[in-house]
């Protein structure tokens, strides 16, 4: 059998559906063959990852011979036609579209349906193509995998598509992410970002459903009573407002460099920023699961959450819950709370290493080859 993807996601550095389908392929690495190839396709080059050289994968970069293609380009005519002249079983598109340009059999991931749910927290270049796209990828393929119960009703109700047609394969948690007892490697990271002491994390692309404003906010109120507290943000920026000068505005006023704003983090700089983060924030009105909790909990840190979406799913009774994400006032209290109330520390870590059990990329990857098997 021979299983093509749509593997762009794994170039550059990877957040979200990268970040997904690398576990999958690192999983579908180590299954034994049983005749099956997987065709990897790219769009601006091939990533180095070591497992990728297993015998299995089969890497093709996509490109025009005189120029490099836009990815509309590469999306809507040169991922279809190589699909097509390699004669592959089926196609695998882990990030919401299939293009309409693609006629044969196909299996696609609906990570979430904000961009039908809330199409006002999207710019249109970006919401038109996902809602185009992934409408038709959804009517057209032959089984949706979806990551929560919570994505699979909103597929229901803004697809309208077969309930048994949607499969849910939950994500799971890199053995990576994991408690971690070393004072100096803890050092030396939070040295590189520009941690003096102690600090409460943020982890995840900045949109306005996850409120980090409003967090920021809340933080300023109870900054001057954690002097030796910090607040890291890590994630692309995407509100219409400028960050950077955010952060710099409020720092001034707190006369320290109260809060700190980076793009990006690697995996293994993450993992050791969880476990020496005294507290992860991940306020979000809608997500269509919330793996950065789950990191969290996993190097047994304690969470800030909510109960909206699938992170009611994901996060349980295991975080402190604010109910309401623009009350900069609750969100104040669940800081300071977060980080002062042992006790509450205590079972929200103990809590936290207990749910991560119930979540395997193993299993992921197990379940979503066998949708993509039986089809």
């Amino acid at each position: 059998m021979t299983i093509g993807i749509d593997a762009h996601n794994l170039e550059g550095k990877r957040t979200g559906v990268g970040r997904y389908l690398l576990n999958l392929l690192k999983n579908w690495a180590d299954f034994p063959s049983e005749n099956i190839k997987f065709i990897l396709y790219f769009h601006k080059e091939i990533p180095q990852d070591d497992f990728l050289n297993n015998p299995v994968f089969e890497k093709k970069l996509l490109n025009l011979p005189f120029k490099k293609s836009s990815f509309l380009f590469y999306f809507l005519f040169l991922l279809p036609f190589f699909m097509r002249k390699d004669r592959i079983d089926v196609a695998f598109f882990p990030s919401y579209m299939v293009p309409p340009t693609f006629f044969g059999k196909s299996v696609l991931v609906l990570h979430d349906v904000a961009f039908f749910a809330h199409p006002d927290w999207f710019p249109i270049r970006y919401r038109m193509p996902y809602q185009i796209f992934s409408y038709f990828g959804a009517k057209k393929s032959k089984k949706i995998i979806t990551v929560s119960q919570f994505s699979k009703q909103e597929i229901i109700k803004y697809y309208k598509q077969n309930p048994q047609k949607i499969l849910v394969t939950p994500l799971g948690v890199d053995e990576r992410f994991r408690p971690i007892n070393d004072e100096l490697l803890f050092d030396e990271t939070k040295e590189r970002y520009g941690i003096k002491k102690h600090f409460i994390l943020s982890l995840g692309q900045v949109f306005y459903r996850r409120h980090v404003l409003e967090t920021i906010s809340a933080f300023k109120n109870v900054a001057d009573d954690l002097p030796d507290f910090q607040f890291l943000i890590i994630g692309k920026n995407w509100l219409k407002e400028s960050l950077r000068d955010i952060v710099k505005k409020i720092n001034l006023e707190l006369g320290r460099d109260a809060i700190i704003w980076k793009e990006f983090a690697s995996d293994n700089d993450l993992v050791l920023l969880y476990n020496s983060a005294s507290l992860s924030i991940y306020l979000s009105d809608y997500e269509g699961f919330g793996l950065p909790p789950l990191e969290a909990m996993a190097c047994g840190t304690p969470v800030l959450s909510t109960n909206q979406g699938s992170l009611k799913e994901v996060a349980g009774d295991c975080a402190i819950i604010i109910r309401n994400t623009g009350d900069i006032e609750e969100i104040s209290k669940g800081i300071v709370h977060g980080i002062t109330d042992s006790i509450l520390r205590e079972e929200l870590i103990k809590k936290g290493l207990a749910n991560v059990k119930n979540y395997s990329w193993k299993e992921c990857a197990i379940k979503t080859l066998q949708i993509i098997q039986n089809c």
